[in-house]
């Protein structure tokens, strides 16, 4: 099965790992993140694109 194109917060958070108010708190406006990771508002969810959830990855 092929990997969904878009993440959750929460499977970011588990990632990483960290607390969903972790990510929120101290990664997801961090400027490393935020250079690398673009935000999407989709049907009122926040999803990231997972190939830069990778590179962000990568990069830390």
């Amino acid at each position: 099965m092929e990997e969904p194109f878009f993440m959750t917060r929460k499977q970011v958070a588990e990632i990483i790992p960290c607390s969903l108010n972790s990510f929120d708190q101290q990664i997801r406006y961090g400027k490393e993140f935020t250079e690398i990771v673009s935000e999407k508002h989709l049907g009122g969810k926040i999803l990231f694109p997972r190939k830069q959830v990778e590179e962000y990855l990568r990069s830390i």
